[in-house]
């Protein structure tokens, strides 16, 4: 890449491809994806591991006014996501 690509560019390589395929619908991660949904970053620092996975399970029993719907995932999609999801701990605004 060249010197003004900036570091932190988006790339969708290092993500989980369920996260790809199901949460950018809804969910920004690095100013990509949807706006339905609350951003992604630094989602690590707001909440730990064991909570994000009860939200992917379902998100209703969590927040009952989510506007997330319950999504038809598995739970090794459940375990994938979750790591992912917990380590991003930068750009939080």
């Amino acid at each position: 890449h060249s010197d003004n690509t900036p570091a932190n560019l988006a790339v969708t390589t290092n993500r989980p491809q369920i996260f790809n395929q199901m949460c950018l619908a809804c969910h920004t991660l690095q100013g990509q994806g949807g706006t339905v949904g609350p951003a992604l970053d630094g989602i690590g620092l707001r909440k730990d591991r064991a909570t994000i996975v009860e939200w992917l399970r379902d998100p209703t029993k969590v927040k009952a006014d989510s506007k997330m719907p319950k999504l038809p995932l598995k739970e090794s999609d459940i375990a994938e996501l979750s790591a992912f999801l917990s380590q991003l701990k930068e750009g939080a605004k």
